[in-house]
């Protein structure tokens, strides 16, 4: 998704200018980009085609909000709780994922790419639907949690769509022989066992 050209947006030049245009109900066509909004609480809220990129929303509550055609790229999300939020069109392009909460969230038509979109929880989503990863030069949709195993090689291994990811490589699930794909779903599955507590 790129900057949308239909709608000029408004250059908010603080973090107590986006809470008061919270406030008043106009968090619409807002350009937020590079702001600081580390721990701010931003949550209940709608935005709309508002552009976060580059801003630093470490710590920060946004739970519960509803987020249309927002763009989130090259954003720090580390550490931000995204708590049923729900997320529609959204742009993640090289965001900063890490301990960020998605939990009983909605995440529709999203696109992600960087290092860390993996280390989101998909699993604890309540929807998850027809999202891309940009890997590479290679777009991957999905709409399932991507399966990560981190340890087994020397690279992060990841089962997303239809695709097997290992470091910078994607394989197509349908290319692999069934005994390296039974191989790889019996070492996830091992490592899962290992990772949970009795």
């Amino acid at each position: 998704m790129k900057k949308s050209p239909k709608q000029q947006r408004h250059r908010i030049q603080s973090a107590q200018e986006l809470i008061n245009a919270m406030q008043a109900n106009r968090a619409n066509n807002l350009d937020a980009s590079n702001l600081d909004l580390r721990n701010i609480t931003l949550d209940s809220t709608s935005f709309n085609n508002i552009d976060f990129t580059g801003a630093n929303m470490n710590g920060a509550n946004m739970s519960e909000c509803t987020f249309i055609e927002c763009i989130f790229d090259e954003a720090c999300l580390i550490d931000t709780c995204l708590c049923e939020s729900s997320f529609e069109n959204c742009t993640f392009l090289n965001a900063r994922f890490g301990a960020t909460d998605i939990c009983y969230g909605t995440i529709m038509s999203c696109v992600f790419s960087g290092s860390t979109a993996l280390s989101l929880n998909f699993l604890e989503l309540s929807t998850l639907s027809s999202c891309r990863l940009i890997h590479g030069d290679t777009n991957i949709i999905f709409s399932k949690a991507p399966v990560v195993l981190n340890g087994l090689l020397n690279a992060p291994v990841a089962i997303i769509g239809e695709s097997l990811i290992i470091g910078q490589k994607i394989i197509p699930l349908s290319a692999m022989p069934p005994s390296l794909t039974q191989f790889v779903f019996h070492q996830l599955i091992a490592s899962e066992a290992k990772a949970t507590p009795p």
